[in-house]
């Protein structure tokens, strides 16, 4: 996901597993979950991996050198380093699944547009758009 362009709107949120989050935090302290949720974010946003630099991790953490030190193993276990970066499966997942239903909804807005300004000489985009009003009769959502 990394090295695709994504939609900035995209980035605008992140889908927080409450379940997994509480389960891979338990027992630590506030300061240890405010350290990974900082992460987690800054993964998000930079499109499923951050650099593994020591100084800057610790910065997105919001930590000082003490937090660091005792709680870096521990934020190294919850993501996947490798290959000069920090990584997250679940991250990596819902960035991909994001992608994939903001490209659907792109060609679902496409293909409407051309139906209601008759871009398409055709008679198809009639049962195209009829196929669309079906389906946004019956479950409220366009895809």
């Amino acid at each position: 996901m990394q090295n695709q362009a994504i939609n900035p709107a995209i980035l605008k949120w992140l889908p927080i597993w409450i379940g997994d989050a509480r389960r891979e935090t338990i027992g630590q302290p506030p300061e240890f979950i405010g350290m990974y949720l900082n992460l987690m974010m800054a993964t998000w946003e930079s499109g499923g991996e951050i650099s593994d630099d020591e100084a800057q991790l610790r910065r997105i953490a919001g930590a000082d050198q003490k937090q660091w030190q005792q709680h870096r193993h521990a934020l190294a276990n919850l993501f996947e380093p490798g290959n000069g970066t920090w990584s997250h499966s679940k991250i990596r997942e819902e960035l991909t699944k994001a992608a994939n239903i903001n490209a659907k909804r792109r060609v679902s807005s496409k293909t409407a547009n051309d139906v209601r300004w008759c871009n398409s000489p055709s008679r198809a985009h009639n049962a195209v758009a009829k196929a669309i009003v079906a389906k946004i009769t019956q479950d409220g959502v366009a895809y």
